[in-house]
């Protein structure tokens, strides 16, 4: 079986409840559309040599705090609890 088919058959059951969407474990996905745009040109930027590994690394590091804190204010998290 090829891996479209599998996303198709995954797709259906996830419609009746079966499944949890792949980008359930996709955080750059699921993080919003600023981190999913970061995180996929700074692996490509990294990829082809215009960032360094460092460079790339607190790139996205800081996308993904400006990330958190936003979900933290939209669902308004009790921190004070963890």
């Amino acid at each position: 079986t090829g891996l479209y088919e599998v996303y198709t058959n995954d797709q259906a059951e996830y419609a009746q409840g079966k499944r949890t969407l792949w980008g359930a474990y996709n955080t750059w996905v699921l993080l919003g559309d600023n981190f999913r745009t970061t995180f996929i040109k700074a692996t490509q930027d990294m990829t082809t040599g215009v960032k360094t590994a460092s460079e790339t690394f607190t790139l996205i590091s800081k996308q993904l705090k400006t990330a958190a804190s936003a979900y933290m204010i939209s669902y308004e998290y009790d921190t004070t609890k963890w």
